[in-house]
């Protein structure tokens, strides 16, 4: 009877083990997944580049025209404003000047092709524009101008009618503060 009993609770033990590889069962579990979007922009910008062969009293100004690409999270309100350049004088600049490290040429930048707004608030009348992201890269022009009497020699603004001999330029820096 013994050897019965043993077989018995062996058969029994067998199919509870068979039983447990053997069965089939699932549970669910649900878990969040989460993502702190900071609010940002990025920005580049193209070079504005003159033909400026200088110019004598009484001619006409020239245009130019460059591009400032900005990208800032949908919604997201932005305000972008220009440096005065690394050649602007006073706290109130009324001009930018490119520079050869002699001579100097007037310019400014505009917030419309008319030039008719100057873009920076470091400009004496000068402003900021203001606009809304998209998630979409943007573009706004940069309409800069030299006006028609612009050229000055020994630092000294001035009508001159000889052209400048070398590369004047100036250097700006673009800010979109969100």
């Amino acid at each position: 009877m013994r050897k019965l009993r043993k077989i018995q609770v062996a058969i029994v033990l067998l199919s509870v083990c068979l039983t447990v590889s053997t069965a089939r069962s699932s549970t669910v579990s649900n878990f969040s997944v989460n993502a702190t979007v900071v609010a940002s922009c990025i920005s580049s910008a193209t070079s504005i580049t003159f033909d400026y062969q200088g110019q004598a009293s009484g001619t006409g100004p020239q245009n130019g025209v460059g591009n400032i690409s900005i990208t800032c999270k949908r919604s997201l309100a932005y305000h972008v404003d220009i440096s005065n350049g690394k050649n602007a004088t006073g706290q109130l600049a009324v001009t930018r000047l490119m520079t050869d490290g002699l001579s100097y040429v007037r310019y400014n930048l505009y917030t419309s092709r008319a030039c008719d707004r100057v873009w920076g608030s470091g400009m004496r009348g000068g402003i900021s524009i203001a606009s809304e992201g998209t998630g979409a890269a943007q573009a706004v022009g940069v309409y800069a101008r030299i006006p028609a009497t612009s050229v000055a020699g020994g630092g000294v603004l001035s009508d001159i009618s000889q052209p400048i001999e070398d590369k004047v330029e100036d250097s700006v820096v673009v800010v979109v503060m969100f």
